[in-house]
């Protein structure tokens, strides 16, 4: 994450919702969803990593659930760190000393110039079998694809996301797929995430009515959420004894 994102939600964690007093820098309800998910994944006891951890709530519900948690982020802002280990550092750069059960990086990915090579990356930091999950703005979600038709702009890609809040990369489910023709990882599962911003202005709710027609039509499955969660298994590579 950038610096300048990073000082934008400095100045809005007031008005976030927050977990035993540290505020979630996501949609509401997402940090619940990716928890639920995860423990479908992982022991009690796994060894974790929260890449972009901000304040540092999701880490600590990780650890209150009894995980051994590190944590890192491009900022020293972390207010959990008696509870996890904390690495100051961006995602880029971070070199962790240690392999892990899971990688975690929530709304994140959205504000890095090279997404899949940050996941990439991180494939030799996660033990073989280990899960690396994601979550970033639903660029393929009706709503987004509807904003696109009216703007030109995906929704959260809007001049304002961009200056303010550092999203510079979408990124769609072709894109995972084709990423994965390549990368050592297996795709596990993809959710659609929690609901964001309600829709009331007339036009856009008539086009995402046309949409859910022509999905219907095509025995499409709907595209809902404001945020995609990706659940990655790492492969070990050809070869390899890991």
């Amino acid at each position: 994450m950038t610096s300048l994102a990073a000082a934008y939600y400095e100045h809005t964690v007031d008005r976030m919702p927050s977990y035993r007093g540290l505020p979630m820098i996501c949609v509401q309800g997402l940090h619940e969803q990716v928890a639920s998910i995860a423990a479908s994944y992982l022991e009690r006891d796994s060894r974790v990593l929260d890449v972009g951890t901000g304040r540092g709530a999701f880490a600590l519900r990780m650890a209150d659930e009894g995980r051994d948690v590190d944590a890192c982020d491009i900022r020293d802002l972390c207010m959990c760190k008696h509870r996890v280990r904390f690495i100051h550092g961006s995602a880029e750069s971070l070199e962790p000393a240690r392999r892990y059960h899971a990688i975690f990086m929530l709304e994140l990915l959205e504000h890095v110039e090279a997404p899949f090579e940050v996941i990439r990356k991180y494939a030799q930091h996660l033990e073989p079998g280990g899960y690396l999950i994601f979550s970033t703005p639903n660029v393929d979600s009706d709503l987004s694809r509807a904003w696109f038709f009216l703007t030109g702009r995906h929704w959260y890609f809007e001049p304002h996301n961009v200056a303010g809040d550092g999203h510079i990369t979408p990124i769609h489910h072709f894109q995972v797929e084709k990423f994965l023709e390549s990368a050592p990882f297996q795709l596990v599962a993809r959710h659609d995430g929690p609901e964001g911003r309600r829709i009331r202005w007339g036009i856009l709710k008539g086009l995402l009515g046309l949409m859910q027609v022509r999905r219907w039509l095509r025995r499409e499955r709907p595209c809902r959420g404001a945020s995609a969660i990706y659940v990655l298994k790492r492969q070990p590579a050809p070869g390899s004894e890991d």
